[in-house]
């Protein structure tokens, strides 16, 4: 008989069985998952939780935020069984798939995934929060895109460069979009990057590129030649890097964006750097160095070289 997760809790100390109890008749008259009980109480929070079913359960604890997660990973589960598991795939070696699940002990989740992917499932452990946060980040922008995209493809036979410079064209409604869900994820760049099976699209954040998404390689001259117009660029010019600038509002911030191309086999890359102008920078003389210091600084930041 496999254990459950109070008895875990109560056997590692972290909680009594006196509050075990009184949480399980509130599950009873809820119907609320025992975890969701206790951290409402204020008894634990997330990551003692985890953290005492990695060590009891003896499997791997993972910090989602720090973890890259490759796209092919990310196709192998789809978006909906990701969200009813609560689950985030994390990693393939071989045979074996390492998922990261908030609820290590659902077996029934563990065999469904394994008849699904064909793959050996290894559970792993993060918190419900990290798990939700992460399937956002890696799926919540298909959805909207694919149908921007779709709308794209319906009207490229009849599209001209002019209407693709209407505010109300899908390619701009696109870009836009792309744009805006960077600057919510607090990301510094945008990469869009043509490869031989597709137009990759990732988002820096924290110092990290992440994927985002991946469309058809058709997709890559609309949406760059949407880009270029922004910045100013010259559309025709494919060959020869080219760099640029647009400020653009998004939602209650003015973005300083800048636009820079690169000529690449199957296309042109895109980077996009994001400057929030609305962000508090903090002067040196606030940053408390010493005159001397200072001096320094000043002098060497000075240099045009």
């Amino acid at each position: 008989m496999r254990k459950r997760l109070g008895d875990i809790l109560v056997e590692s100390g972290v909680i009594s069985q006196k509050q075990l109890e009184d949480a399980l008749d509130e599950q009873k008259r809820s119907k609320r998952r025992l975890g969701e009980i206790l951290i409402s109480k204020g008894i634990l929070d997330e990551d003692a939780i985890a953290d005492v079913l990695s060590n009891q359960l003896r499997l791997e604890r993972v910090r989602l935020r720090n973890t890259v997660i490759s796209p092919d990973v990310v196709r192998i589960i789809p978006e909906s069984v990701a969200r009813r598991y609560n689950i985030v795939p994390v990693s393939l070696h071989g045979d074996t798939l390492k998922v990261a699940f908030s609820d290590p002990l659902d077996v029934r989740a563990q065999d469904e995934l394994s008849f699904l992917t064909g793959y050996r499932i290894e559970p792993v452990v993060a918190t419900p929060s990290e798990i939700s946060q992460t399937i956002e980040n890696l799926y919540s922008i298909k959805e909207e895109a694919r149908r921007l995209v779709e709308s794209i493809a319906a009207n490229r036979r009849e599209a001209t460069p002019e209407a693709e410079v209407e505010e109300n064209a899908p390619v701009v409604k696109l870009v836009n979009y792309i744009i805006s869900r960077a600057v919510e994820e607090g990301a510094s760049d945008i990469h869009f990057e043509p490869q031989e099976d597709g137009l990759l699209i990732r988002y820096r954040v924290d110092g990290l590129l992440r994927y985002v998404e991946q469309f058809s390689l058709d997709m890559a001259l609309p949406v760059v030649s949407r880009l270029k117009i922004m910045a100013g660029m010259d559309i025709a010019e494919k060959r020869l890097p080219q760099d640029g600038r647009v400020v653009l509002r998004v939602g209650d911030k003015d973005v300083d964006i800048r636009i820079s191309t690169l000529p690449t086999v199957y296309g042109e890359k895109v980077v996009l750097r994001l400057l929030d102008r609305t962000s508090i920078l903090i002067g040196l003389e606030k940053l408390g160095l010493l005159e001397d210091d200072m001096k320094k600084i000043l002098q060497m930041i000075s240099h045009p070289y």
